[in-house]
């Protein structure tokens, strides 16, 4: 059977082991409620993005179609730097560039118009 004692090497205290495993639970335990309420204290990105299309006014509503994920760029070209992508399916606001071949989601980046499906 195994001992189930565990030896702090700075001093000849004994600990049981399930004492120190409860410790380190309850570490955990506090550290995940912390970051939980950091996290709850942070706007949501999909809200102030809306709040942002409200506002922005002459948006049209689509759905990202033809393509499994979506890049969403700095700018309109293909040269500029992928800020982040969007899944296929996902709903979207955009506003007209100017541009024959891309739209602007206020608050994200360009997007190309041939893989936004307007409603």
């Amino acid at each position: 059977m195994a001992n189930n004692k565990k030896y702090n090497k700075t001093t000849t205290k004994v600990e049981p082991v399930d004492t120190v495993i409860a410790d380190t639970v309850e570490e955990t335990k506090t550290e995940i409620i912390e970051a939980d309420k950091e996290d709850k204290k942070t706007p949501s990105p999909k809200k102030e993005i809306k709040e942002d299309a409200k506002s922005s006014g002459n948006l049209r509503e689509g759905v990202v179609y033809n393509c499994m994920k979506l890049n969403v760029r700095k700018g309109p070209s293909k040269d500029t730097a992928v800020l982040h992508t969007i899944a296929s399916g996902s709903k979207v606001f955009v506003k007209e560039t100017g541009d024959a071949e891309w739209f602007k989601i206020p608050g994200q980046g360009y997007v190309m118009k041939k893989f936004i499906s307007l409603k």
